[in-house]
């Protein structure tokens, strides 16, 4: 959640031809990759254990290709749940500009404080689910079944496996923040889910969703790629000084 949630998908960008095929584009994070035999999880215990998590650090790339725009988003944050807050860091490349655009964000005691120019404003934050992407990697509920394992992937040192997970197109768009609003309103044409999960422990790692997007008539490649690490580690969200000067 950065530059508010209409803005999720038309701030992300690129991704190569082969959008919907697993194991054509290198997933975020990740190191390796081989095909898996029958791994299986748990899904009522992921989500248990994803509920439980009360700190977490998360990595998300944003990319979306078209003929008329071509942008790649990267986030570094922060997540203290226990607490509801949190830091966003957003580095946003634009093909037509000639500098990366960087905002900054925290997230205090239901306050939003956002800085993109060196001036910090603030604004009322109207749903912490937006800033929790730990609790929307997975649009649930989910069962085992809906898992479908493709391979196995490296993530932060954890050997995890990548399942494709069967999820509406109603979870798609709202995984992708497509609501069908705006000038041109974009529409989902073709997507695709994968979540990243260690076997053993029944631990979300990662998310990958890609989709093939309409907007205008116009076609659209998007991804969004998420890695969650350091679960109930310290995190640093405190609140620089210069974020409530007057």
């Amino acid at each position: 959640m950065l530059d508010t949630a209409v803005e999720r998908v038309h701030v992300v960008l690129a991704v190569v031809g082969c959008l919907l095929l697993a194991g054509c584009a290198g997933f975020g994070g990740t190191e390796g990759g081989t095909e898996t035999e029958s791994p299986s999880v748990n899904a009522t215990a992921l989500a248990a254990n994803t509920d439980a998590v009360e700190t977490y650090s998360v990595e998300i790339t944003r990319t979306l290709q078209s003929t008329g725009a071509n942008q790649t988003v990267e986030v570094d944050g922060a997540v203290d749940r226990e607490n509801e807050a949190a830091r966003l860091v957003q580095t946003t490349e634009t093909a037509f500009r000639d500098e990366p655009r960087r905002t900054e964000q925290y997230v205090h005691e239901g306050t939003l404080y956002t800085s993109s120019d060196g001036e910090w404003e603030q604004s009322e934050l109207e749903d912490w689910t937006t800033v929790d992407h730990l609790a929307s990697a997975i649009p649930g509920p989910l069962a085992s079944d809906d898992l479908e394992p493709i391979r196995t992937e490296t993530v932060a040192g954890t050997e995890t496996t990548m399942y494709e997970a069967n999820i509406t197109r109603g979870q798609a768009a709202d995984l992708a923040g497509v609501d069908g609003t705006g000038h041109v309103p974009m529409t989902i044409e073709d997507y695709v889910y994968y979540v990243l999960v260690d076997d053993e422990t029944d631990t979300l790692y990662g998310a990958d969703l890609r989709l093939e997007v309409s907007q205008g008539g116009d076609p659209a490649f998007v991804t969004i790629e998420t890695t969650i690490t350091d679960r109930d580690g310290p995190v640093d969200v405190e609140l620089p000084e210069e974020a409530t000067a007057d």
